[in-house]
């Protein structure tokens, strides 16, 4: 009878100890980058906006193949594929209501850049890059604003987690 309440209290804390958080176990992140890929999962609305994005963060960085755009001729993508290049990403995102795709994004050591990565044409992955400072505003918030410019005036996007 020992056994069977010491087997159940061992599987009860078994369960109750593993989080969420826990099993997204961050290896190869700084702190701060592995702060902000906590926040980076899920569905985000920007402010005044009808649409979201889906975020969905890496437990350790990936590396992607792709075409780097300069060196690609659209003619002939076969060609091209002979010189792919790798490119460190965090996550993935979707943007279901835009009409490009960049399935990628990584954050900067400092956590100060979010920048997405890619393009896909015919299933193959050609490597932009769009760049955006990035601020953490909560554990369910963050602006960003196209890095452009500092002459240029400043528009910063508030995205919010929606359940």
């Amino acid at each position: 009878m020992k056994k069977a309440i010491f087997l159940f209290l061992g599987l009860t804390l078994l369960f109750i100890a593993c989080s969420k958080q826990d099993a997204q176990n961050l290896k190869g992140y700084t702190e701060i980058q592995k702060e902000v890929l906590q926040v980076l999962n899920g569905k985000f609305r920007a402010d005044g906006y009808s649409g979201f994005e889906t975020f969905e963060s890496f437990s350790k960085p990936r590396i992607v193949y792709g075409i780097d755009f300069p060196n690609i001729d659209l003619d002939n993508l076969d060609e091209s594929l002979k010189n792919l290049v790798p490119a460190e990403v965090h996550g993935r995102i979707h943007f279901p209501d835009e009409e490009y795709n960049f399935p990628y994004f990584r954050i900067s050591e400092d956590g100060k850049t979010l920048t997405f990565v890619g393009a896909q044409i015919e299933d193959r992955i050609i490597f932009l890059f769009w760049k955006y400072d990035f601020v953490l505003l909560s554990k369910s918030s963050f602006k960003i604003k196209f890095h452009s410019d500092p002459n240029e005036p400043e528009y910063w996007e508030v995205y919010r987690k929606i359940k």
